[in-house]
């Protein structure tokens, strides 16, 4: 039986190549003259053999080159622009970063966190851990700008107005909003993201999130706390400058419109009267129209 073994396999030989006789040879006799299979024959493949296209590995070791996975984070928006690295967390909604090597504040749209910096203005409840939600975001790493042509390039400070966006693609104010950091803010028109905004909003009070659990009313003073030292801004507002009764706020924003602010609206607090720049007090809202003044759209 050996010597016919080996014969089938000498037939082998004579039908393979000229290169291959010596693999014919040594795989047409095993140690006790049995004829092995070919190559092409049935039976596991040998640590040697290869497919077209793939790589060589031993017994039980891998090829040493280890599959890419694709990427968790989602992939932004081709709309957002390109990464900029963030310098600093101001506050919970405005931050400094680097674009196009300047040093650039960015007042975030459409949110407005407690405050705790402002001039004159004590601590407010929440705005601490605010501050910390969005250095938790955004500090020392990169984020994506994206302006919004319905609020203009930047507020009465020179801050940048603009959508904040984290590498993956995330809304920075959606998210401080949805976690009770923040609130909804509405400067003066509506915005691109307005009904998301609100919308997380509405959620973030019925869980009784974040500040919405913790604080009385937004802007509440954390207990004991002083006013800010900080130096005040350029012509800031002073009620006590404003004649007797006459606190409707006449505001001129960055598109040069003339718009007023009654006691109590969502807009009221954060606007600031620079008498300076044109800006002044009313006593009513018909010397407010009567001027050319148009209400707020809270």
């Amino acid at each position: 039986m050996a010597t016919g073994g080996c014969s089938r396999g000498r037939r082998v030989v004579a039908l393979m190549g000229a290169g291959a006789v010596l693999v014919a040879l040594l795989g047409a006799c095993g140690p006790a003259g049995n004829a092995k299979t070919a190559a092409t024959g049935p039976g596991p493949a040998s640590a040697s053999s290869t497919t077209p296209g793939s790589r060589a590995t031993g017994a039980g070791r891998g090829s040493g080159a280890t599959p890419t996975s694709p990427s968790s984070a989602a992939t932004p928006p081709p709309s957002l622009g390109a990464l900029v690295p963030v310098l600093s967390v101001i506050d919970g909604d405005t931050i400094a970063v680097r674009e196009g090597g300047v040093r650039r504040k960015i007042r975030l749209i459409g949110v407005d966190t407690p405050e705790t910096r402002k001039p004159n203005t004590p601590v407010q409840c929440f705005g601490k851990e605010a501050s910390s939600k969005m250095q938790s975001l955004v500090q020392s790493r990169s984020v994506r700008l994206q302006a919004d042509p319905s609020q203009g390039d930047t507020d009465k400070y020179g801050r940048s107005l603009r959508y904040v966006f984290t590498a993956d693609g995330r809304n920075v104010a959606q998210l401080l909003i949805a976690g009770g950091f923040g609130r909804e803010y509405t400067y003066d028109t509506a915005y691109r993201f307005q009904p998301q905004f609100r919308a997380a909003e509405s959620a973030a009070r019925g869980a009784r999130a974040g500040l919405w659990g913790a604080c009385p009313s937004f802007g509440s003073p954390v207990a004991g706390s002083q006013p800010s030292t900080a130096p005040a801004p350029a012509g800031p507002n002073d009620p006590a400058a404003a004649p007797a009764g006459c606190r409707i706020e006449g505001n001129i924003n960055s598109r040069g419109e003339k718009i007023y602010h009654l006691p109590g609206s969502a807009t009221y607090d954060k606007t600031v009267i620079t008498p300076s720049t044109g800006e002044r007090y009313f006593c009513s809202e018909a010397a407010a129209v009567a001027a050319g003044w148009r209400a707020a759209r809270d």
